[in-house]
């Protein structure tokens, strides 16, 4: 197999990535316009046939993290690493994800009201804790303050599962794991407290695999969050983006170390999701409704993506270029006329996962990649995107930077002019916050400062 050169960068993957990331910011900014801006911007309603851009930019992303994993296995398979070991950083990557998306998903503001703590704060302090815990710290960084970080970052979070576990209306601290239950008076909680924290402290000591473990552990038995009936224990419920990322790479990633690089195994994996979303939308599947996230339908996008990555791979070098040009847009022409073909029996909805809206997507991430990789890796315009490239390299930090802002506008009362919240002065705002996050990234990797799992 031709494969591309380690020495030569794949511009069109990291572009598109990049105009992915820039699309997802621009459109978590808009939905306060409401009416005042065109409806096509806006996600459609759940029983609405509508493709908005919206809609859109999520599956990008799946179909972006399938397009990455060919490229990135390689690598770490050249240097040496083992099946396994890259299995493990899967596992690892897949942890940081839920993390993530479970304190996301679990109710910040009644649980700051019953602590009596601003939600903002939970919010900014949860963001830090993810910066400490896996920045992606230069290798000549001292491995003692490395670790030190590590663990002032896991206290952070150890701190807030352990209030979150407080019952309201009570002196006393209940604990509730299930199998074991007590409470202790207020004071000797604060003893405990410390104990676990000292504990993720040292954790930042120990092996990687130590430090997740701890991660496991604090998932099943210390967080706690809080609903309208006061405190009870977390609950995964929507898994949030990047939870549902992280299912999604789970599954996608293993197959494919499983498998190999084999693009026919990709396709066929893709249809398999593809029938079972089907069979999920239709009702046949209610018992099993839930245990995969998306049912079926995110891995359609990354499946397709992994076989679009081997494509690039194999195909990538200019003089190679019809080939994969060919392949490109006739999987987005068969995935175009599939999602007509389906429309004719079910509506384009995102919130119900629907086959046409699958495919709708994917013959545009397929047309997108063809075209991007025209441009950039053809035609050399790869400057053109330029100023987007901090959001395709810094991914995660570039995702999470947004929630910091929003934290501090809402806890520190910020207006923005009125013009800048309606009709197209409210577009252009938040076409301006996505060059400020992009441009706040950029600044924050040229300090070191960037998320990396």
């Amino acid at each position: 197999m031709i494969t591309i050169p380690q020495t030569t960068r794949v511009q069109s993957l990291d572009v598109l990535r990049a105009l992915t990331m820039a699309l997802m910011i621009f459109v978590n900014d808009i939905p306060g316009l409401g009416d005042s801006i065109p409806h096509w911007l806006h996600h459609a309603a759940y029983d609405e046939d509508m493709l908005g851009l919206s809609d859109i930019v999520f599956p990008l992303f799946l179909f972006c993290v399938g397009l990455s994993i060919p490229f990135a296995f390689q690598k770490r398979l050249e240097r040496g690493q083992t099946r396994i070991a890259c299995f493990g950083h899967v596992v690892e990557r897949t942890i940081a994800l839920l993390v993530m998306g479970l304190f996301a998903s679990n109710g910040y503001g009644q649980t700051a009201a019953e602590l009596g703590l601003s939600p903002h704060l939970l919010k900014i302090l949860t963001v830090v804790a993810y910066f400490l815990i896996w920045n992606d710290y230069r290798p000549d960084s001292r491995v003692r303050v490395v670790s030190l970080l590590r663990g002032l970052g896991w206290s952070i979070l150890g701190l807030l599962a352990l209030l979150y576990v407080r019952q309201p209306g009570s002196d006393d601290w209940v604990v509730n794991w299930g199998w074991l239950s007590f409470s202790m008076p207020s004071e000797g909680r604060y003893l405990f407290q410390f104990v676990i924290i000292v504990l993720l402290c040292a954790a930042g000591h120990w092996s990687r695999r130590s430090r997740w473990i701890v991660a496991v552990l604090l998932y099943l038995f210390l967080f706690k969050g809080a609903d309208s009936a006061g405190m009870v224990g977390l609950r995964p419920g929507w898994w949030q983006i990047l939870g549902l990322i992280g299912w999604t790479y789970l599954l996608t990633a293993s197959c494919y170390l499983w498998i190999g690089p084999k693009v026919g195994w990709m396709l066929g994996l893709a249809g398999i999701a593809l029938f079972y979303s089907i069979l999920s939308v239709m009702g046949w599947l209610a018992p099993l409704k839930n245990y995969i996230p998306g049912n079926g339908a995110f891995h359609v996008l990354s499946f397709a993506g992994v076989a679009a990555g081997l494509w690039l791979r194999k195909y990538g070098m200019p003089q190679a270029y019809g080939q994969l040009s060919r392949r490109l847009w006739l999987a987005a022409a068969v995935s175009a006329i599939g999602g007509w073909l389906a429309h004719q029996c079910w509506i384009v909805s995102k919130l119900q996962e629907t086959a046409p809206w699958v495919l709708y997507c994917l013959a545009i991430s397929f047309s997108l990649l063809a075209l991007l990789h025209y441009w950039t890796d053809i035609q050399g315009k790869a400057a053109w995107f330029a100023c987007l490239r901090p959001a395709g390299v810094a991914t995660l930090t570039c995702y999470l930077l947004p929630n910091v802002w929003y934290a501090l506008v809402s806890w520190l009362g910020i207006k923005y002019p009125a013009w800048a919240t309606v009709g197209m002065g409210g577009i252009f705002r938040a076409l301006l916050f996505t060059a400020v996050i992009i441009a706040a990234t950029a600044l924050l990797g040229k300090l070191k400062i960037r998320l990396k799992i």
